[in-house]
């Protein structure tokens, strides 16, 4: 039941070892840096010596070519500790998005591994916690393949729980699966609940009516057509006729 923010951190994993390569990576670059400063001296010693022709040019070139060498050592460790760094920062499991804890399904000491795209976490054994974002609640319905025509994103609909008997909900109709069940005969189809209460909790068993959208009475209206209206006492008849 604990509602966490986007970013927040909710567990972390065993890095000891992480911690340990980013250490070992932050020395190298320190090494790196230190052996750049002592190649740009001795680069410096040999252009100071050429001047007087204590030393030849391809001497000169020789320096110059390693402190070429040092500065993409350095580049090298840097670019190392980078990797190390975002390997330990990956340690560190953040929330997606703010939401609620719904439940807690791992332990301290336990492992976990990371869950494929497409499986159920409620299932699996590598799953951490249980994040339900209560602002964008929705309902996943099995509708008879024979009525998935008649349906289209966005349709107006109504939202019932078994909970709450007596409560609707207005929906609407956000999107059909463009896969079927088989065995069923049915497609699956996720509606959003537009005016949704602190009173909806995830997992709740719902149902789902969908409505016809709202259509216009006159005939003037459907054409394009401009109506005018005038008072009903500003009507006057003569000989039956208005």
């Amino acid at each position: 039941g604990s509602h966490v923010r986007e970013g927040d951190v909710i567990a972390r994993l065993e890095s000891a070892d992480y911690q340990a390569q980013v250490e070992v990576a932050r020395a190298q670059v320190q090494r790196s840096e230190a052996d750049l400063a002592e190649q740009q001296r001795q680069l410096r010693i040999a252009q100071s010596l050429a001047e007087t022709h204590v030393v030849s040019q391809d001497q000169v070139d020789a320096a110059v070519s390693r402190v070429r060498l040092a500065e993409a050592a350095l580049s090298q460790s840097k670019a190392n500790l980078a990797v190390s760094e975002a390997s330990f920062q990956n340690t560190l499991i953040r929330a997606p998005f703010s939401g609620v804890v719904v439940k807690k399904m791992a332990e301290v000491g336990e492992s976990v591994a990371p869950i494929p795209p497409g499986v159920n976490i409620s299932t699996s054994s590598g799953a951490i916690v249980a994040l339900a974002d209560m602002a964008t609640l929705e309902v996943e319905a099995d509708v008879s393949e024979s009525n998935v025509a008649k349906l289209h994103s966005g349709q107006p609909a109504q939202v019932s729980v078994e909970a709450f008997p007596d409560r609707s909900y207005r929906a609407v109709l956000r999107q059909v699966i463009p896969t079927a069940d088989r065995t069923k005969a049915t497609v699956m189809v996720k509606v959003t609940i537009l005016d949704k209460d602190k009173d909806l909790k995830p997992e709740m068993s719902a149902k789902a009516t969908f409505l016809e959208p709202a259509k216009r009475d006159s005939a003037a209206v459907d054409s394009g057509r401009p109506i005018v209206s005038v008072p009903k006492d500003a009507i006057a008849t003569h000989n039956g006729k208005a």
